[in-house]
């Protein structure tokens, strides 16, 4: 992870570092509907795999047709943790992977939902991205909790690769602007 550090007006710099990741999500070889996760039971689900599965290309039936995968090595824990510490990075806060002094508010990320999906209309489709996520917070006997829940939708006459890529990027950017907004709103971090 980056560590990067900007100071608050003030110049007071406070210090966030990131914990756990906890990935929630409940995949099924056969949902009753397209926003629930799914994998191709062939390929098997393993933690890697899990953690790259974003959503499944579909026909204009609904027929699964393989899944849609993170590339260049990314997976939704360090794509997910990256969003959360821009947040915090913009709210002013320094971001680190360790805590030496126990002076730091520490933050677990838990991800309910992550997942996109594709939805058939007479005219054009509808491609959405989900993100459901919590972020618990500590510091010293004190804790709080924001809970984040954001979903993108585009609608296009073709579910192209660059489509599922924008919803996604558009889906993210307004994850990390709630977190944003939540944070400085925060009564742990005031």
């Amino acid at each position: 992870m980056e560590v990067r550090q900007v100071c608050l007006p003030q110049n007071i710099c406070e210090t966030k570092v990131i914990d756990n990741f906890t990935d929630n999500r409940v995949f099924a070889t056969n949902a009753d509907s397209p926003d629930k996760p799914t994998y191709d039971p062939t390929e098997g689900l393993d933690d890697e795999t899990k953690s790259k599965i974003i959503a499944r290309k579909r026909n204009g039936f609904g027929k699964a047709l393989g899944d849609i995968v993170l590339a260049n090595g990314l997976t939704s824990e360090n794509l997910i943790k990256n969003i959360v510490s821009q947040a915090f990075v913009d709210s002013g806060y320094r971001v680190v992977t360790e805590d030496p002094d126990n002076k730091a508010v520490h933050v677990d990320i838990v991800v309910d939902k992550f997942w996109g999906w594709f939805s058939p209309g007479f005219w054009t489709i509808s491609v959405y991205a989900n993100t459901e996520l919590t972020l618990n917070m500590k510091h010293d006997l004190k804790s709080e909790k924001i809970h984040v829940y954001q979903t993108k939708r585009r609608r296009s006459l073709a579910a192209t690769g660059s489509l599922w890529q924008d919803v996604f990027l558009k889906n993210l950017y307004d994850v990390k602007m709630d977190i944003r907004d939540k944070i400085q709103r925060s009564e742990l971090l005031k």
